[in-house]
Order: C-alpha cells, then sequence, then structure tokens
C-alpha cells in the first residue's frame, strides 16, 4: 500500500488512486497492533506531497495526517515532526500550509514532547513567516501562537508572549519593542527548554544588530535567563546559538558598560556549561553503574543455577 501511495505522490493528476489509498491507511490507525505505527509516520512522506493535488485531495490528506497524529505516541513525537519540517519547507505553498496545521495538532496531542523540540519548531515557523504566500504566513502565525500558547508555562513570559511573536513577523519593525519588553520584564520564575527555544533566535538577533544598545539589552535578559534555568542540560543546545554572539560583543563593543554586560552574561553562560557538564556525567555514572549491577546480577543468577545437560 505505502509502495503504491509513493508512485503517486509524484503524479498528482493521479488523485483517484490517493483518495482510494488514504482511508485505507485511516483504516490502519484504527488499529491496536503496535508494529503498525512506524509504517503510518513513515507513509507522511508520501502523504504530506499530496496537499498540493486537488481540494478533495487535500481533505483527504489532511483527515489521514490527523488519524495519524492521534494514532501516534509521545516517544513518536520527533520522527513526525521530522516528515512535518520537511512538508514545511516544500517548494509548494499548500504543502507548507498542511504541514503547519498538522504540527498544531500534533502540539496538542504530544505537548511535552515538542516543546522539547520548540527551537527547531520555531526555526520552521518563522521561515514559513516569511513565506511570499499570504496563505502560509497566516497558517503559521496561528500555528505559532497555538503552540507557544500550548507549550510555554513561564508565567514572566506569557503576558508578553504577543510581542516575541510579532517581532518574529516584522524583525526588522518589532525586535526592538519586544527587547525592550523583555528587559523590562522581571524574572522570577524558573526557565525551562522551550522559554528558551522561544526567545533565543529573537536575542541572538538583538546580540547581532549594530546598534550597541540592542546588544546591550540582549546580552542582559541572557545573563538575567541562564541564572533560573531549571536544568542546565536544557541550554546545552542552545550555547552554539548564545556564546557566539556574546564572545563577539566582548571582542568588539567598544563602550565598556555595554562589554561588561555581555562579560557577564557570558560568564554566567558558561557556569550553566559547567553545571550542564556536571550532570551529565552524574548521569552517565549512574546508568553505568546500573548497567555494572545488572551484569553482577546476571552472573550471580548463573553461577547459582548451573545449565543441566
Amino acid at each position: 500500500l505505502l509502495a503504491a501511495l509513493k508512485e503517486t505522490s509524484d503524479v498528482l493528476e493521479n488523485s483517484k488512486t490517493t483518495v482510494h489509498a488514504l482511508p485505507t491507511i485511516r483504516l490502519f490507525c484504527e488499529r491496536p497492533e503496535k508494529w503498525i505505527e512506524p509504517y503510518l509516520i513513515a507513509s507522511l512522506s508520501f502523504i504530506l506531497p499530496q496537499f498540493a493535488a486537488s481540494k478533495g485531495v487535500q481533505k483527504a490528506c489532511e483527515d489521514t495526517g490527523k488519524s495519524i497524529i492521534k494514532r501516534s505516541k509521545a516517544s513518536s513525537a520527533e520522527m513526525v515532526l521530522e516528515h512535518l519540517y520537511q512538508g514545511m519547507s516544500s517548494p509548494k505553498w499548500q504543502v507548507k500550509q498542511g504541514s503547519a496545521t498538522l504540527l498544531a495538532l500534533l502540539c496538542k496531542q504530544h505537548t511535552k514532547d515538542v516543546g522539547h523540540c520548540l527551537p527547531d519548531v520555531v526555526k520552521h515557523l518563522i521561515e514559513c513567516l516569511a513565506d511570499t504566500k499570504p496563505e502560509v504566513r497566516n497558517t503559521a502565525l496561528q500555528v505559532f501562537k497555538d503552540v507557544c500558547n500550548d507549550t510555554i508555562a513561564n508565567p514572566d513570559v506569557k503576558p508578553i508572549m504577543g510581542f516575541i511573536i510579532t517581532a518574529y513577523t516584522d524583525p526588522v519593525g518589532k525586535t526592538t519593542e519586544a527587547l525592550n519588553k523583555l528587559v523590562m520584564t522581571t524574572f522570577v520564575s524558573t526557565v525551562d527548554a522551550p522559554t528558551l527555544g522561544l526567545l533565543c533566535p529573537m536575542l541572538r538577533r538583538g546580540m547581532m544588530e549594530r546598534k550597541a544598545e540592542f546588544k546591550q539589552k540582549a546580552a542582559l535578559v541572557i545573563g538575567n535567563l541562564c541564572k533560573l534555568v531549571v536544568d542546565p542540560r536544557d541550554a546545552m543546545q542552545f550555547i552554539p546559538i548564545l556564546k557566539p554572539v556574546l564572545e563577539r560583543g566582548v571582542d568588539e563593543i567598544i563602550y565598556d558598560d555595554i562589554r561588561e554586560t555581555c562579560e557577564t552574561a557570558l560568564a554566567t553562560l558558561k557556569q550553566v556549561m559547567g553545571a550542564a557538564a556536571e550532570k551529565e556525567e552524574i548521569s552517565v555514572s549512574f546508568k553505568q553503574m546500573q548497567e555494572r549491577s545488572i551484569e553482577d546480577s546476571s552472573e550471580h543468577q548463573s553461577e547459582s543455577y548451573p545449565a543441566r545437560w
């Protein structure tokens, strides 16, 4: 069935085959067997391109995509996201729009798991926000809002989230306002990976601005956020984004007060890196102890119960 659907993925005129195949996939979604799920998720690579076909096929694709996502387990969220990212990078705007719509549903279904992947989600949504087609931009904006509302729990960021999302839609005109809102915010709540995933791209842009005052505001916010990271390992994926721009600020900014702000933020970031490395080392050591304990237990059992010939 999947092979037959793949053959039609590049031939949109053959929509009759696709329309008949998709309900069959939806029937598989209703079956309880665990072995089916990987095949259903794999079928997204053939289903998503069909969003560029006729209206009837588009509706069948949306219904089938929804069925697959509802059938998926939380542990499969990242696999589904990879397919949706490919769809959101398609040259065909209907495929982008359909994939973004399914992303919102996936977030509703597996909020926590999508939240951990928010940096990549934000990256692909930002790309869709810059699309030439208004249909893609409007859908991406609504999905952006829905995903952030579902995944961002930080009470300090919630009230200004609208300004941050608007800054992504209009980076040139709205970044300054969003940075000002962040600087005026008193951060007291712990910061998790979804919160960092939402803010880091904009903070990086602030550090890349030509005006030194923007760099100072961005560096100040970075330092404040790093102090409140609940799990240092959550911040590790953002080190490659933030560390280079802070180092550049320290090396290039000529104003002492602004350079000192960058230095302070960089020092705080390095403390988080050290804490994350320490936690990771403890985690690895604990895992190794567990493995050795299991091996010792197995050896003891084999000695206690010799094989019978």
